[in-house]
């Protein structure tokens, strides 16, 4: 099974992880402010292909029993987002929002919608001065993921990649003890 974990925003990011938690995680692609839905179906069949790929002949090997036994799954954990009504920045999150999901329908990748409150209960509680993000991107430093600093000044850490591991993470929790 294949979890992708979508932080939908403006900075956001994408995260797909294996059975083993081992990840690769993009910012959203983007062309003037909205989700290049093309590059983000380019992307996602890309590490789909790639990982079917490296497990190719061990799935060959032992496709017939595999397929009287197991349905393989893509599933998308993506997080909700929140409009409110008379925001005009808003809007433009609601219409990525729907490019994302469209393209994961199109794909036949099981959506699950997570609130923020959700997911973020599984980061540790944040300290004094501290923000979301930044707990967000402590938490997948202090489990060694790799994240890319945001351009064009390169100092910050990409937070909506993070965030997107985050939610892969939640993802693979719910879906090894659900309760």
């Amino acid at each position: 099974m294949i979890v992708t974990g979508i932080d939908p925003g403006k900075q956001g990011g994408i995260a797909f992880m294996d059975e083993g938690k081992n990840c690769l995680a993009y910012p959203l692609p983007q062309v003037n402010g909205k989700v290049d839905v093309g590059k983000l179906q380019e992307l996602i069949l890309e590490y789909y292909h790639s990982w079917l790929s490296k497990h190719h002949s061990w799935l060959s090997k032992h496709h017939s029993w595999l397929s009287k036994h197991f349905t393989f799954e893509y599933k998308a954990f993506i997080e909700i987002q929140q409009v409110r009504g008379g925001q005009k920045g808003q809007f433009g999150i609601a219409e990525n929002y729907g490019r994302i999901t469209a393209i994961l329908d199109l794909l036949s990748i099981q959506i699950e919608e997570v609130r923020p409150v959700e997911w973020k209960g599984m980061l540790p509680p944040r300290e004094e001065g501290e923000t979301d993000k930044d707990v967000s991107i402590q938490y997948c430093l202090d489990l060694e993921y790799k994240l890319p600093t945001l351009k064009p000044k390169g100092k910050k850490l990409h937070d909506g990649i993070a965030d997107a591991i985050c939610i892969a993470l939640y993802g693979w929790e719910q879906i090894e003890s659900p309760e």
